[in-house]
């Protein structure tokens, strides 16, 4: 079922206000893409002494922000590699594809040897600049703009599983980010990983606790916000990368930018951090909302305090939650084109492909439009295991696509956790879903 809470109405509301505000393209096409597991800022760590140690602002922007990621279903996914790392590889390793001596293979090489000097020696430091650039400060917290938005809409009808979202605002289904979650520290990339229990496939991804949808019938959400512009000028060059004739020796088009996800999957690169403060939710609690508080790590993109509804008991319709600290809940991207933009020319030609490859779990969520949805959908129907209600919206995978690829991981053997509907790499291997170009 397309979910229609509160929460996930308020994430839609709060999307398109960050939308346009702060995503104006720049060097490119940008995109909103909010942290599924907020990052705290602790200011008191960036000191030394009881003096900014500059060092220790920049590690913590290394750490956060210099990462070139998947965005999916307007989120930044786990995982991804580093700009630096991304930049060094193309000026050391990348090569024209147009004709030796040819202008544009010139005006390439050109290129690449000014950006290495720029970018120095492999394992240089890379320095990402803000603005302003005590971003951090306590006392500014005080000055930063409000935004309030409330939400109260009726409850959701029967079950419609092949629906399309609500169109309020971009992935405004996508239930497994607005709702009440719990991060046991394992993510399911990594959990697919992990050793196989319980006669379990290890490449299906029992994952963390479920999200718990929020009940309340009316939220109202108030906070601060700030907008941190980042610069990488002086060592990331759009222009080199964004040139589209070079290879890199031995590789294939799109292979720079790590995972498994098919050629097209777009990746997006941090321009800006949107932080939050003073974060309040006051509304129409129910009863099953203050119990999901007390064992719950995340509400929507922020982290939770260890008690978000305060101390002693509380009135379901009366009380607050309270989100205090300074929390990075979203960045503004900048989409990046396929990197390397063609394969080497010396590689023999790629087969046709008859299988769709798995696209890794995070492709999976509510609301997601893709033809790789509908073939699955199609495949899931011909090999018995279709559960679906109807036809409409096949493309966008909800609960009848995980309902159906839950009977398809019970036909293969799968049992309890290794069977929540959620496609694996095993079981999608073994499904033989044809290959379809990737759409958006």
């Amino acid at each position: 079922m397309v979910d229609t809470s509160r929460l996930d109405q308020l994430g839609a509301a709060l999307y398109d206000f960050i939308d346009s505000q702060f995503a104006q393209p720049s060097d490119g096409p940008t995109t909103v893409a909010f942290l599924p597991g907020a990052v705290a800022v602790r200011p008191d760590t960036f000191y030394q002494n009881g003096v900014v140690n500059p060092a220790l602002v920049g590690t913590w922007l290394t750490t956060v922000v210099d990462r070139v990621a998947p965005v999916l279903n307007s989120q930044f996914s786990a995982g991804g590699a580093t700009a630096g790392d991304i930049m060094t590889a193309v000026t050391q390793l990348a090569a024209p594809a147009a004709p030796v001596g040819s202008d544009t293979a010139n005006a390439f090489v050109r290129l690449k040897e000014e950006s290495a000097q720029a970018i120095g020696p492999v394992g240089a430091p890379k320095e990402i600049r803000t603005a302003p650039l005590d971003w951090y400060a306590p006392d500014r917290v005080a000055s930063w703009p409000g935004y309030q938005s409330t939400r109260s809409v009726t409850a959701p009808g029967p079950d419609a599983s092949d629906q399309p979202p609500s169109d309020a605002g971009p992935d405004a289904g996508n239930q497994s980010l607005w709702s009440w979650r719990r991060d046991d520290g394992s993510q399911s990339d990594q959990a697919a990983a992990a050793p196989a229990t319980n006669g379990s496939d290890s490449d299906e991804n029992p994952p963390a606790a479920s999200p718990t949808p929020v009940g309340a019938s009316a939220l109202t959400l108030t906070m601060n916000y700030f907008q941190v512009a980042m610069s990488r000028s002086g060592w990331w060059n759009d222009v080199l990368l964004n040139s589209p004739l070079w290879y890199l020796p031995g590789e294939r088009a799109g292979s720079l930018l790590p995972g498994s996800l098919p050629v097209g999957t777009p990746f997006g690169l941090p321009v800006t951090m949107i932080l939050t403060a003073n974060v309040e939710v006051s509304g129409q609690w129910t009863g099953d909302d203050l119990a999901a508080a007390t064992t719950s790590t995340h509400f929507g993109p922020w982290q939770l305090p260890t008690d978000p509804f305060g101390p002693g008991e509380v009135s379901a319709e009366s009380a607050v939650l309270s989100i205090p600290d300074m929390q990075v809940i979203a960045f503004v991207c900048q989409m990046l084109p396929v990197l390397p933009p063609v394969s080497d020319p010396a590689l023999p030609a790629a087969p046709p492909r008859q299988y769709q490859p798995f696209p890794g779990t995070d492709f999976f969520s509510p609301g997601r439009r893709s033809s790789v949805i509908a073939a699955m959908h199609n495949r899931l129907v011909a090999v018995g295991c279709g559960r679906y209600r109807s036809t409409v919206g096949e493309d966008i995978w909800g609960s009848g696509d995980q309902a159906s690829y839950h009977s398809w991981q019970l036909t293969l053997g799968y049992q309890g956790s290794a069977a929540d509907g959620i496609p694996g790499q095993a079981s999608w291997d073994s499904l033989q879903v044809p290959f379809v170009t990737l759409s958006p």
